[in-house]
């Protein structure tokens, strides 16, 4: 079974859908085809993981999904605005041909925007004299930038575009990462197929400060990108074999201190960091595994193993232990890696979902899966694949 892993990064996301363009069309630099048995994805890439779920044809299901995100999702498209975040109190959208067409709705939305910021800003100004805290305390309180941000059109493009239903009768697998904003734990959704739900898509992406949290089987969560942003080992415990990784950072490279000067770079930078370091401490530790099990093979038929294969089994033999008292077997697995080769734009590009960019993002990720180098991309690719293909 092979998997697809979709990464989180906002607008970012389309990046992902290019990329399975050239993957389930035949385009993309691999010696073998890729089905998608398995879709696992956090944030924007459970939103991409659900829609290729619900169809068994996984080339129509991205052809599809393509559509969407130019005709749904992206500003410019069909609808007014985004597929996944406004505004509250945005004057703009008020002048909008679409608001000019439809002016009662237009009014609607104003109704509704000024009784939200006169429920927050007495909420506020109440918490703000009743607390006991620090006057400097209390004023930090009184702003909370997601108050101006709805999640609406995101909850409105899933109700639309995705079938929870199809999904649960579908052949395909599902796994979709949250977080437990309470707890700090990682949650992974849809081992269940009866209980996916709408909720789960909303949670994964629930981006703290920006989206409110959502309550999903009694656990309030956020976005998944904040423990696991990148679901290998989901992937892998659903069974794949062969697993798809599209992240959404480029490859790091030095970048001058002068570039990090503001606080969003220095945070968008460190976040990056953390990311990179997760991928490659999971695809380290499968290599590890393909490595070890290799050179259990090896000593069957001779006993006198080299000192680099002693150290291989040894790293594995602890794994090799827990997996026996679960009754699960060790497999060889092969990990195939893609992600820009230069950035994709600044950290406020998460936010840009012009049509323009959606286009642009779409054609990068299709042509860097055409340009797909294991060797450059460190993917980890068992002996036996090697020798049987000639390649990677």
């Amino acid at each position: 079974m092979d998997a697809v892993v979709l990464s989180g990064g906002g607008a970012y996301g389309a990046y992902e859908v290019g990329v399975m363009k050239a993957l389930f069309n035949g385009k993309a630099n691999l010696p073998e085809p890729v089905f998608g048995d398995i879709f696992c994805g956090t944030s924007v890439g459970s939103l991409n993981a659900a829609r290729m779920a619900m169809e068994a044809d996984s080339a129509a299901a991205v052809a599809h999904l393509e559509e969407i995100w130019l005709n749904k999702i992206a500003e410019g498209g069909s609808a007014a605005g985004n597929g996944v975040l406004s505004f509250r109190g945005n004057p703009l959208v008020y002048l909008s041909p679409r608001s000019v067409t439809a002016p009662v709705e237009s009014l609607k939305g104003m109704f509704r925007h000024g009784l939200f910021f006169a429920e927050y800003g007495l909420n506020r100004f109440a918490a703000f004299f009743s607390s006991s805290r620090g006057v400097i305390a209390r004023a930090i309180e009184l702003v909370d930038v997601a108050s101006f941000i709805s999640s609406e059109p995101m909850r409105q493009t899933i109700a639309n575009e995705i079938s929870c239903e199809k999904i649960r009768s579908s052949p395909k697998e599902l796994r979709i990462i949250a977080t437990d904003w309470e707890n700090g734990t990682c949650n992974i959704f849809g081992a269940d197929k009866a209980k996916i739900c709408a909720e789960m898509i909303l949670a994964s992406a629930a981006i703290p400060g920006i989206f409110p949290p959502v309550l999903v089987e009694k656990s309030t969560c956020v976005d998944g990108g904040v423990t696991m942003n990148t679901p290998l080992s989901p992937a892998i415990e659903a069974g794949a074999d062969t697993v798809h990784i599209v992240s959404l950072d480029a490859s790091l490279h030095p970048v001058p201190a002068t570039e990090l000067d503001s606080t969003l770079e220095a945070l968008m930078r460190t976040f990056s960091i953390a990311i990179s370091v997760a991928i490659r401490e999971d695809m380290t530790s499968a290599l590890w595994i393909n490595r070890g099990l290799e050179a259990m093979e090896r000593a069957k038929t001779n006993p006198d193993i080299s000192p680099d294969e002693l150290r291989d089994f040894v790293r594995v033999a602890a794994q090799l232990e827990q997996r026996a008292r679960l009754n699960k077997k060790l497999r060889p697995i092969t990990i195939h890696h893609y992600h820009p080769t230069e950035s994709l734009g600044s950290p406020l590009g998460i936010l840009d979902f012009s049509r323009d960019t959606m286009i642009q993002l779409i054609a990068r990720g299709y042509a860097d899966a055409q340009k797909h180098d294991c060797i450059e991309s460190g993917c980890v690719v068992p002996a036996k694949t090697v020798a049987a293909v000639g390649t990677c």
